[in-house]
């Protein structure tokens, strides 16, 4: 089993960076596989490391004008503690107003992100060994034992979480607004626990994304760039790209196994490979089919539906009963 914490500070003082993932690859097979693993390994961090975007101008704008506002808080508090009334109310008042004009300007904006942790789990790298651990782990369920069956299910997955963890910015300016009454009314305790309670509200959002798809789309890019490449298709050209096909094939049989993706994917990921080695080995074109087998395998990517959607959905379905 292999698991890595990453935590990214996106709000030390609201400085906004962002940190990319560590990503790790189990390689098992002969040498040849292990080099192509790598190269998709490595290929993956980079595709994962081109998906942080970079922050916009007004992104960096917004950034600063939150910055001054809970500095104005911080000083607030402060002047609470001391028990100035005066230079209490004035930076809540100021901080109230900052706040105000970037949510006007911003409507949208519910959440300021506080730090972000890059999560990777990659316990199993086989869907045959997959699948062999899931009946171990349901005949302990049949028989009851279900701590045996939680110690084999807790690490199966492959998968990078990325955990935001957000500051609800509406909920400091309701604070603001009923902190500042208080003051005037010589409540410094009563504000200070407003602040306070604000101040310790946090919201926390997950964004899963399966490995196995995430490689099995940068193996078929490489495969897709080798035969782009000028030149005679060479048979340790043709080598590599059946290696990467193989191992997209591999990829999309994983996901399936961990439960990302469902057999008609893969079904239809399979035939899609299949027409690809069959023109490979018959010279002729792969543009339309490389286009169409990436294009579904985003697509399956784009509209996943994670364990924790189905549960959100199993919560809400039975609110309305």
């Amino acid at each position: 089993m292999k698991k890595h914490l990453l935590t990214t500070a996106l709000l030390g003082a609201l400085s906004f960076t962002t940190l990319a993932p560590t990503l790790s690859f189990a390689q098992t097979a002969g040498s040849e596989k292990i080099t192509t693993q790598s190269k998709i390994d490595q290929n993956t961090l980079d595709t994962l490391k081109t998906d942080v975007k970079e922050l916009t101008d007004k992104e960096r704008l917004l950034a600063t004008q939150i910055t001054e506002a809970f500095d104005n808080i911080n000083q607030a508090q402060q002047a609470i503690l001391d028990k100035d009334k005066t230079l209490a109310n004035d930076k809540l008042t100021k901080a109230l107003g900052q706040l105000d004009a970037v949510i006007s300007l911003n409507p949208d904006l519910q959440f300021i992100p506080l730090n972000k942790e890059y999560i990777t789990t990659d316990s199993y790298h086989d869907a045959d060994t997959v699948i062999a651990a899931r009946r171990i782990a349901l005949g302990y369920l049949r028989r009851g034992r279900v701590q045996d069956a939680r110690l084999i299910l807790s690490d199966m997955a492959s998968e990078l979480d990325v955990r935001t963890t957000n500051l609800p910015l509406v909920g400091y300016v309701n604070a603001i607004r009923f902190a500042l009454p208080l003051i005037n009314d010589d409540d410094f305790d009563g504000a200070k626990t407003i602040l306070d309670t604000a101040i310790l509200t946090r919201v926390i959002t997950d964004e899963v994304m399966p490995l196995p798809i995430v490689r099995m789309v940068v193996a078929l890019e490489a495969a897709q760039a080798l035969e782009l490449e000028k030149g005679e298709m060479t048979e340790e050209k043709k080598t590599e790209v059946l290696e990467n096909l193989d191992y997209a094939q591999e990829q999309m049989k994983l996901a399936v196994a961990f439960g990302y993706a469902d057999k008609g994917a893969y079904k239809q990921s399979l035939t899609t490979i299949r027409t690809l080695r069959k023109n490979l080995k018959n010279a002729a074109s792969n543009t339309d089919t490389y286009t169409k087998v990436l294009s579904d395998t985003k697509d399956i990517n784009d509209h996943l539906e994670t364990a924790k959607d189905r549960a959100d959905e199993r919560k809400a379905a039975e609110a309305t009963k």
